[in-house]
């Protein structure tokens, strides 16, 4: 069950934390209920927990990017995070549908860790596979589904929800 309790002790000096779950406008994470908890994962208590220097988070889930506007920035999930000692996020800003999110992050994953590729690289790679812009060369040179090269001509075959809100 992955309750408040059971998440929190899991996070505890992790390096590598993915969070697969519901989330609410960068306030909380809905988790398993258990007993008198309500399975809402705040900002607040995730600020408390130990993570190992630099760790990377992933949350897999809906509007985790997003936080309220205060004195001192934007206060939400990223921000709280950031505080425990993450080195590195990938979050969302907005709904996310969950089969276009599943194949994100196979592909997220399969690409840092088979291939090796840093996380920031390996995201692109994901990003560009889910707007079937696959074939991207660092020259800006695409190929078409015939495979013809072109130049600065990207046409996008899925719609940005899928892939453009991380």
């Amino acid at each position: 069950q992955a309750t408040v309790a059971a998440v929190k002790g899991s996070m505890e000096g992790a390096g590598w934390v993915h969070l697969a779950c519901h989330g609410k406008v960068g306030h909380y994470l809905l988790l398993a209920r258990e007993g008198s908890c309500d399975g809402e994962f705040s900002k607040e208590e995730l600020g408390g927990v130990g993570l190992a220097p630099g760790a990377t988070v992933v949350l897999s889930c809906c509007e985790s990017g997003l936080g309220h506007m205060t004195g001192e920035g934007v206060v939400g999930l990223s921000r709280s995070l950031f505080a425990t000692g993450a080195g590195a996020l990938v979050v969302a800003v907005c709904s996310i549908p969950d089969q276009a999110t599943s194949s994100l992050m196979k592909r997220l994953y399969s690409s840092h860790f088979v291939d090796g590729q840093s996380l920031g690289a390996a995201m692109r790679t994901a990003i560009l596979a889910e707007a079937k812009l696959d074939d991207v060369s660092a020259e800006g040179i695409s190929r078409g589904s015939n495979g013809s090269k072109m130049r600065g001509k990207r046409s996008l075959e899925r719609p940005p929800i899928n892939w453009g809100v991380w």
